[in-house]
């Protein structure tokens, strides 16, 4: 009698990664089910091993179960470490790849703004600034202003960053004390003020914002 071929694991899921299509490579070989898999990696909770091996195929990355695969597959360690290495370069590549489209969606909807810049990058507390980050860092230049010469700009920023340190008596709820102002008149270039509305930098860069909390917390990126 003819041996049989491989047979597809039903309820097996679909990733992009080389370890999760090591994962799966392995376990349509042997044929194992995907609570077979979870026991050979250690689980008495099935249902929980099932959710770590689901975030790995969708993810590419769980670091509490990485460690495990080549004892649960029955393979050579140098194998997963091949494929995490790969994974890696794959994560690092969509990384990059997410980015730049960030990038060239912020600049094709950029707006100039004057950003107010506080002793505290991250706020305390955080739902506050999530909630009213805009009312609270940034000062929008009116359009008939962004479309002014970039003396009339800084002339305008040099008065609005006065007024509004004295409105708010130099404090940003949940952001701290201001330490000064940065006029971003273009993507890249920023023109920094004291708290009097002085020009201190002329040739500054672009101010870097908290992008990383403000996803954590399920709000949008700071409009750029």
């Amino acid at each position: 009698m003819k041996g049989k071929g491989p047979v597809l694991t039903p309820g097996l899921r679909i990733t992009r990664y080389a370890v999760g299509q090591l994962i799966l490579a392995e376990m349509n070989r042997q044929g194992l089910s995907r609570a077979d898999f979870a026991r050979r990696l250690g689980y008495t909770n099935i249902t929980k091993g099932l959710r770590r091996v689901d975030l790995l195929l969708d993810t590419g990355e769980e670091q509490m179960l990485i460690p495990k695969l080549a004892s649960g597959l029955g393979i050579d360690q140098a194998v997963v470490d091949q494929a995490v290495a790969a994974t890696q370069e794959e994560l690092a590549l969509a990384r990059a790849r997410a980015a730049r489209q960030r990038e060239e969606r912020d600049r094709a909807t950029f707006h100039q703004y004057v950003l107010v810049e506080t002793d505290r990058r991250i706020p305390d507390p955080i739902f506050v600034a999530v909630m009213a980050y805009d009312a609270l860092k940034r000062i929008d230049l009116p359009d008939e202003v962004a479309q002014s010469t970039l003396n009339e700009r800084i002339a305008w920023a040099s008065r609005s960053v006065s007024a509004h340190h004295q409105r708010c008596h130099g404090h940003v709820t949940a952001f701290g004390a201001v330490t000064g102002y940065a006029l971003r008149h273009t993507y890249d270039r920023t023109i920094l003020f004291d708290i009097n509305g002085c020009v201190t930098n002329h040739f500054a860069s672009r101010p870097e914002e908290p992008c990383g909390w403000m996803t954590k917390m399920g709000s949008r990126t700071p409009r750029r």
